[in-house]
């Protein structure tokens, strides 16, 4: 009999165990998969190749992959039960990239779903931001939106990722959308004015007016300097096979809500989003008893979003998020040399799945070298 309990009992906990890495994979196939930039000064004019003397701090920011295949699909899907036909086809890859007939093979197929989604204009990765900004706010008022990275959001990561030995997606195989508007007289006529400028043009506006910003190297070109990428012009209404797209997360702040030529604040009005309020979150850094550096958010003295802690050395050694005191996504532990020692995807802090250490294959030129959908 105690036998035959015993048994049940293991059963039991199994069955636990495979519901609870369901959930856990249901629930990641949802989320961005961010990387926290913590806070850093450069001079992004350097970084650009230009030789203005002149540098500035950003504070710590969440940017996140490259919008995978599998997401995008989950936005398509909602769009195709939500909206009308004609704009749902509007969001689908772009047919100059993408052969018409082969559209739904590549969005259907298996092996690319964890790559980057590829062929998508600008106009629909921002379309693409606002979908994502209306499903995670859950509380129905919107605290954070999503948006495509200015040029120096992309570099102040993109630094910071190189210089941190982290693996990641930047100015390898795909190029990225940027936020930015392309125009001579603002950025090389200005020089002492920032090249971060955006302009969201309306449909009726000529075609010179919607040209935009791509940057980092690619499986089909790369150039010597990151400058260089503002001498080419890319449309906002064409999608390309290089170049993908990530967004930023950004938190309502008084100070951004209050300027109303905000990046934000003309989301907000383009998005119609008229229910929103501004973050209870707080930041705060300090340096431990061991000399080590970590910056946090709190809400009602609990913790609740990023959490980076530093070696003395300046090496990450934690990063991670909390929401109500429990931790949550993707938390990853390295070593004073930058090495990963541990990666776990929380749905709290009792429920989690281990990501790392364990055997991955990892496809990472798939799409590049395969040519059936274009």
């Amino acid at each position: 009999m105690l036998k035959s309990i015993n048994c049940i009992k293991k059963k039991i906990t199994i069955l636990l165990i495979v519901i609870m890495l369901l959930i856990s994979s249901m629930v990641r196939s949802q989320q961005l998969d961010n990387y926290l930039i913590p806070i850093q000064t450069l001079n992004t004019y350097q970084i650009l190749g230009l030789t203005k003397d002149t540098s500035h701090t950003k504070n710590t920011f969440e940017i996140s992959k490259l919008i995978t295949l599998k997401l995008y699909n989950q936005y398509l899907s909602y769009i195709k039960a939500s909206e009308d036909k004609h704009f749902y086809k509007q969001q689908l890859p772009d047919t100059s990239v993408v052969i018409v007939h082969n559209v739904n093979k590549y969005l259907k197929d298996k092996d690319l779903q964890d790559q980057p989604i590829v062929a998508i204009s600008w106009e629909n990765a921002l379309n693409f931001c606002k979908w994502k900004t209306l499903q995670d706010n859950k509380s129905g008022e919107i605290e954070f939106i999503y948006r495509l990275p200015y040029c120096s959001e992309w570099l102040f990561a993109q630094h910071f990722l190189e210089k941190s030995g982290i693996e990641n997606d930047f100015n390898k195989f795909y190029s990225d959308w940027l936020i930015n508007t392309k125009d001579e007289s603002y950025f090389f006529y200005s020089p002492n004015s920032t090249f971060d400028y955006s302009y969201f043009a309306s449909e009726d506006d000529p075609s010179v007016l919607k040209r935009k910003v791509i940057i980092g190297n690619s499986f089909l070109f790369k150039l010597p300097k990151f400058i260089d990428f503002f001498a080419l012009s890319y449309y906002s209404y064409i999608g390309y096979s290089h170049t993908g797209f990530r967004c930023i997360k950004v938190y309502l702040t008084d100070s951004i809500l209050a300027d109303k030529n905000s990046t934000e604040n003309r989301l907000i009005k383009m998005w119609n989003l008229t229910t929103y309020k501004t973050t209870t979150r707080k930041s705060f850094n300090t340096y431990l008893a061991d000399n080590t550096f970590i910056e946090y958010q709190l809400r009602n003295n609990l913790f609740d979003g990023y959490y980076i802690s530093k070696y003395p050395n300046g090496k990450i050694k934690t990063t991670g998020y909390f929401t109500n005191n429990m931790k949550v996504g993707i938390w990853s532990i390295c070593d004073s040399l930058g090495n990963l020692k541990n990666q776990r995807f929380y749905i709290n802090s009792y429920i989690y799945q281990t990501i790392f250490p364990k055997f991955t294959e990892v496809k990472t030129t798939k799409y590049i070298s395969n040519n059936k959908y274009v």
